[in-house]
């Protein structure tokens, strides 16, 4: 077959079967054989004109030169289920030398990232043509990794099926998004359990979060208020200074803490102490205010 490479590299216009047969002295069912080989291993490209076809050297990267290029851990499953390749990535990750992997069966293998169960039980299944992705993680003593894993079916240079397992670390992604949830659950604990009642208003003065102890305030169920506006729950004689604090915030000012009072749904009203800070959004800007009455 490199004979027939080396015939379509001199002749970047591309040559059919009966010139690669001509030039090699060859006959045109093998120049033929040799050539589809090296166009399902992706090696050779091929055009039709009029009712040739004319074959040239694909300019697409070699699949071993493209693992190498991956920011991912890749490693490549031959369909008799030895590990024919890996790359550097891997082994980093894996703490292994080269020939520790290529060469072993996937099956007898002890690396945690290849025994995991949904590579196992699916590997067969990608090496019959089907394309799958899993979620796993897997533990290094405390600390827990997370990796989003593709497994592609691929072509050999000689035709065989491959297995790609293609690793993308998303452990940092993982990590913060699990933060992220105990950090609300934190967040509705404290404000399930405070004696002060927490709020949010956008840049209209629109409630778009108050926690639920305002019902014990101002008889009002937080769903009741969210959606409404500060000022349909305000006395009238505050509606100047509030709106006026609103404006100061929006814009940046720093708001000493001031009282208010505001109606009850009885008709009373309460005195609160508005304690305010800006909330910014991701352009940078001032997007509403959050505080504590």
């Amino acid at each position: 077959m490199e004979l027939v490479k080396s015939a379509l590299r001199s002749s970047p216009r591309g040559l059919t079967v009966t010139d690669v047969a001509a030039s090699l002295h060859m006959s045109r069912n093998s120049a033929s054989k040799y050539l589809e080989m090296l166009r399902v291993a992706g090696l050779v490209e091929m055009r039709t004109f009029g009712r040739s076809r004319i074959f040239h050297l694909s300019r697409r990267v070699p699949l071993v030169n493209l693992i190498s290029l991956s920011s991912d851990l890749i490693v490549l499953v031959d369909d008799d289920l030895k590990i024919s390749e890996v790359n550097d990535k891997f082994l980093r990750y894996a703490g292994v030398a080269r020939g520790e992997v290529v060469g072993h069966s996937i099956e007898t293998t002890t690396l945690p990232l290849l025994v995991h169960r949904d590579v196992l039980l699916n590997i067969r299944e990608v090496l019959r043509g089907r394309e799958l992705v899993r979620e796993i993680s897997l533990r290094d003593g405390p600390e827990e990794h997370f990796f989003h894993c593709k497994l592609i079916p691929v072509a050999s240079q000689d035709g065989r099926q491959k297995a790609a397992v293609v690793y993308e670390d998303v452990t940092r992604r993982k990590r913060a998004e699990i933060a992220l949830r105990e950090s609300e659950a934190q967040y509705r604990l404290m404000v399930e359990n405070s004696k002060d009642v927490l709020w949010k208003i956008d840049a209209r003065g629109r409630w778009t979060f108050i926690s639920g102890n305002v019902e014990q305030g101002i008889g009002y169920r937080a769903d009741e208020v969210v959606g409404r506006t500060i000022w349909d729950f305000l006395a009238p004689e505050y509606h100047g200074v509030v709106n006026d604090n609103l404006r100061r915030r929006l814009h940046g000012e720093d708001i000493p803490p001031y009282e208010v009072a505001v109606l009850t749904r009885d008709g009373r009203q309460v005195p609160f102490e508005l304690l305010t800070t800006p909330i910014v959004g991701a352009d940078g800007k001032v997007a509403g205010v959050q505080g504590v009455s």
